[in-house]
């Protein structure tokens, strides 16, 4: 019996570490911050990777395909379950990342000079 329970726990422990970190259950989650990652330009419109980042009490995690993402202005541009920012039209929308009932913001603008109004805010 001994040596089963020992072979079940060196298996749960390789499949374990072969995923991403895992946060302990006593960590804290601090605050989701919303940022941008790579862009590029497909025609005159700009698509960018989004980036979450939870800021946990003993270690910060990269959640970006975890979150849950929204934009404020689908009419301005749309966000994928991945975090991939498409720009529809020029204008301000509010992005927003949502991972363990944190949330963060980011607010972007398309258009001349747009890139003025982009700016990260927890909530």
């Amino acid at each position: 019996m001994t040596s089963r329970l020992s072979i079940a726990i060196v298996a749960l422990t390789l499949v374990a570490s072969c995923g991403e970190p895992i946060v302990e259950p006593s960590s804290t989650l601090y605050a989701v911050v919303v940022a941008m990652g790579a862009s590029q330009s497909v025609g005159e419109r700009e698509n960018i990777q989004m980036i979450a980042t939870a800021h946990f009490s003993d270690i910060d995690r990269d959640v970006t395909s975890l979150a849950t993402w929204q934009s404020s202005n689908r009419d301005v541009a749309t966000i994928s379950s991945t975090g991939f920012l498409m720009e529809v039209a020029e204008g301000t929308t509010i992005i927003t990342a949502t991972y363990q009932g944190k949330t963060g913001a980011f607010q972007v603008g398309f258009g001349p000079g747009s890139w003025d109004y982009a700016r990260s805010k927890p909530h």
